[in-house]
């Protein structure tokens, strides 16, 4: 079995996969550096409460935009890989039903072979 992912790993299109990494990372450190360059600390009053300014709010929306905007990157990435490991598996189920057939297939050549002498 372990040969078989193997075999899969080889084929996937690392290539691919690759390519669309480093959006996904430049957008996360995007997201990173812009969040410490603008951190805005909340107040907090004598009594406990905490207190948002609109632009503390509105830079936690921004924020939230560009996480999902990545997340949904990633799961693109993912989904295609998801279903390019699913096509390899299905290769591999064809290739080995083909060498079971040829493997009898052979095998009854070799008792007919057999039979004729």
């Amino acid at each position: 079995m372990a040969i078989g992912w193997l075999t899969a790993l080889k084929l996937v299109p690392w290539g691919d996969v690759i390519e669309a990494t480093p959006q996904a990372v430049k957008a996360a450190r995007a997201l990173l550096q812009k969040r410490k360059e603008n951190q805005a600390e909340p107040t907090v009053d004598a009594s406990g409460e905490v207190h948002i300014s609109k632009a503390m709010l509105t830079q936690w929306r921004q924020e939230q935009v560009v996480a999902l905007e990545t997340i949904e990157r990633l799961a693109t990435t993912q989904m295609q890989l998801i279903a390019e490991i699913e096509r390899l598996r299905q290769r591999q189920r064809q290739t080995s039903w083909m060498v079971v057939v040829l493997a009898i297939a052979l095998i009854a050549l070799i008792a007919w072979l057999i039979g004729q002498r």
